[in-house]
């Protein structure tokens, strides 16, 4: 790995990208008793031997902000986008949750 968003080959990896090993420093999040792991703004989990970049499941819950670009507010609620990715903060379980994206009503 070149560093944590790009792979060896300098491309950032891209939903369904396959990997044979998980970026340095990368942090593990379990869901319904499977492993998810983040890592330098994308999602893996284990794929056979190797790993594929994915969207983290509705309701996963992290106790980390993954890297954001914007917050967006939807009836005064924080939702935090993280490329395709949205979170909102949910204090029952401490912690932000991956969430649909929020839609205007208008």
């Amino acid at each position: 790995w070149h560093d944590d968003r790009r792979d060896w080959h300098g491309h950032s990896p891209r939903r369904g990208h396959v990997v044979h090993h998980l970026p340095p420093r990368h942090r593990v999040v379990h869901h319904h008793g499977h492993p998810y792991y983040y890592a330098g703004g994308y999602w893996y989990r284990p794929y056979g031997g190797r790993y594929i970049v994915t969207d983290p499941p509705l309701g996963l819950v992290v106790s980390f902000l993954p890297q954001f670009g914007a917050t967006l507010y939807f009836g005064g609620i924080p939702h935090y986008r993280a490329g395709p990715v949205y979170y909102v903060w949910n204090p029952y379980v401490h912690g932000y949750m991956v969430t649909d994206r929020p839609y205007r009503r208008w």
